[in-house]
């Protein structure tokens, strides 16, 4: 069955609440202020690579929209709201959703979010496990309770300034995370400390999470021999 094309159309003050649109081509659309409450984006393309300016605007209502597997390379999610959203596997790559974008709740298991830039976005509760964050920046976003357990390519990320209090860091890399830039990590989980040295944290790094709130993992347990036979 052919894709259903939207290439560089003009959807701007639509209403597509509801709109089956999985699989559909979306390349360079303009959905500004398009209002897509619940709509079904599962495996579409809305890379926007090839657009040097207005690559995709999502300033419509796109709450809970499903956007599993879908290819948003580049895209413009400047001040969005996809409250719920499901990005599963979705390939976010250089994508911008700052601006306050509102993403509480979202769900980005397993998608690429290499360069992505959620400076200033509402992310409480977002779950980003096993996603990989290379070079992604967080800088003044909202984490609290989020969840970073397993990220892949989890190097290069910039934290400074935003919220991650009870947010959940661990079995991550953390290469070259500025972690301790944040502004609070009040209850935040995060490796054990002996992990973190391994990574490199030096221990003026590791006072400063303290000192902002963080939690540290126990180290590993090491094994129980007791009553074996010799």
């Amino acid at each position: 069955m052919p894709r259903a094309s939207f290439n560089n159309a003009n959807l701007s003050g639509a209403n597509l609440e509801e709109a089956m649109l999985e699989n559909a081509l979306l390349k360079n659309a303009d959905i500004t202020n398009t209002k897509m409450k619940g709509a079904h984006l599962k495996e579409a393309d809305l890379n926007g690579t090839e657009t040097k300016y207005r690559v995709l605007e999502a300033r419509g209502l796109v709450d809970f929209a499903d956007l599993t597997s879908a290819d948003l390379t580049g895209a413009k999610l400047i001040g969005a709201k996809l409250i719920g959203a499901n990005f599963t596997s979705a390939i976010l790559k250089s994508a911008d959703l700052t601006g306050g974008t509102n993403l509480w709740q979202a769900k980005l298991v397993d998608a690429d979010l290499n360069d992505a830039k959620f400076s200033g976005a509402n992310l409480v509760r977002a779950d980003f496990s096993r996603a990989k964050m290379r070079g992604a920046e967080f800088i003044d976003a909202t984490l609290s309770w989020a969840n970073f357990t397993q990220n892949r390519a989890f190097t290069r990320v910039k934290f400074s300034g935003a919220d991650l209090s009870h947010a959940i860091i661990v079995e991550a890399g953390m290469v070259n995370v500025d972690i301790e830039n944040a502004r609070t990590l009040e209850d935040t989980r995060l490796p054990s400390i002996q992990e973190l040295i391994e990574l490199g944290f030096s221990e003026e790094r590791i006072n400063k999470c303290k000192e902002k709130g963080a939690i540290f993992n126990l180290p590993p347990a090491e094994p129980d021999n007791k009553g074996e036979t010799q």
